[in-house]
């Protein structure tokens, strides 16, 4: 078969169903289209709506942008996996028109040097809604602030693995028009996300967040409630990976309380069934679960997920969280709203297959409801 692309003589309604039927199989609509040219326009959207660009195709993308610089107004999400290494655009580097991109995920990128990023986002800084960085590196706290104020629509912003320089300012760092954020997700490296939290807040992002997922040490939890509750008034979803430490809180006076989330309607906890050290006698590490829970008084809490990291575990350490203590909590009156519990078990291999029945014992009162599903996973 000759490389040479021809004309189709099929109906034009043929044509179409044609790539509908092949809408998300790429390789094989780009196949297509090489054979027959008639279907490359209407096929671009589906071909390039999504992208990802990494060191083994960076050059054939850029070839094609090139070539036909409309192929880069049907992108609507767009990953970059640099892995640390600069991919150098073609000369002469010209920004795309981007105008229609809405997600942008970068992944080992150097977000402050790395020549592709003006490129993309050049005419698309109107258009991105969202943002997700993860083991990106970037100067320093204001250096970020300054990217996020640049997207004056963007909504939703996710960091993960994050590589930031502190700065003693970065707290109060001011910038101006800082988009306001409708969901946050800010996940590891120490103190880097709390971090984040007091800039954002500093530079009044954070004033319509519906959606917060944070990953804290036990430590940062004194901090985090107070900041909690600058933005507890619009809050609907929130999801804390909770990392035991050395920190020492007093049972009795537990920092964190849900109580202003008032429109709180999923709450969602991940905790590690084994403290980092043996806990010499009672409470164990996790006596704050069953009583952060009590302090919930939304009317509108609809769903609340335990992700048990059991790595290590034995069934005896299944005891390390009062399951009763939580079991009593939900069956109260205000979490009548209340129509789904999940409680997820990974990487519990040491449990055996003991630990759904076990847990099913323990908030039977949930499960009596119809409301409680309990999984245990290997991953």
């Amino acid at each position: 078969m000759s490389d040479k692309a021809t004309q189709s003589d099929l109906p034009i309604e043929v044509v179409e169903h044609v790539l509908d039927q092949l809408r998300g199989d790429a390789k094989t609509l780009a196949a297509c289209c090489r054979v027959c040219s008639a279907w490359y326009p209407r096929a671009r959207y589906d071909l390039y709506s999504v992208v990802d660009l990494d060191a083994e195709n960076s050059t054939k993308f850029y070839e094609t942008v090139v070539r036909d610089p409309s192929v880069a107004s049907f992108m609507r999400e767009f990953t970059f996996y640099g892995i640390w290494s600069n991919l150098t655009p073609l000369e002469p580097a010209m920004p795309l028109y981007t105008t229609g991109l809405q997600i942008l995920r970068l992944r080992f990128v150097d977000v402050e040097k790395n020549p592709w990023l003006s490129m993309i986002m050049h005419h698309a800084t109107r258009s991105i809604t969202k943002l997700g960085l993860h083991h990106c590196f970037v100067d320093d706290v204001p250096g970020l602030m300054h990217l996020l104020a640049g997207l004056p629509n963007l909504k939703h912003f996710a960091a993960a693995e994050m590589f930031i320089n502190a700065r003693p300012d970065e707290a109060t760092y001011r910038v101006t028009d800082f988009p306001k954020l409708q969901s946050l997700c800010l996940v590891g490296f120490g103190s880097l996300p709390l971090r984040l939290v007091r800039a954002f807040l500093a530079a009044q992002g954070m004033g319509s967040l519906l959606a917060l997922h944070l990953q804290l040490s036990m430590g940062e939890l004194p901090e985090f409630g107070r900041l909690l509750e600058r933005v507890a008034s619009t809050l609907y979803h929130l999801d804390l990976t909770v990392v035991p430490d050395d920190a020492h809180l007093d049972p009795d006076s537990f920092p964190l309380s849900l109580h202003t989330c008032l429109r709180l309607g999923s709450l969602s906890l991940s905790i590690r069934l084994c403290p980092p050290k043996p806990v010499p006698s009672p409470p164990t590490h996790l006596f704050w679960v069953p009583r952060l829970l009590d302090t919930v008084r939304s009317q509108h809490i609809r769903q609340i997920k335990l992700a048990v990291r059991a790595t290590g575990a034995t069934a005896q350490d299944l005891d390390n969280l009062d399951w009763h203590a939580v079991e009593r909590v939900l069956a109260k009156a205000r979490f009548a709203s209340l129509r789904r519990v999940v409680v997820t078990i990974a990487r519990g291999g040491g449990l055996e297959q003991n630990a759904v029945p076990y847990v099913g014992e323990r908030l039977a009162a949930l499960d009596k409801r119809g409301i409680l599903r309990c999984v245990q996973t290997d991953i």
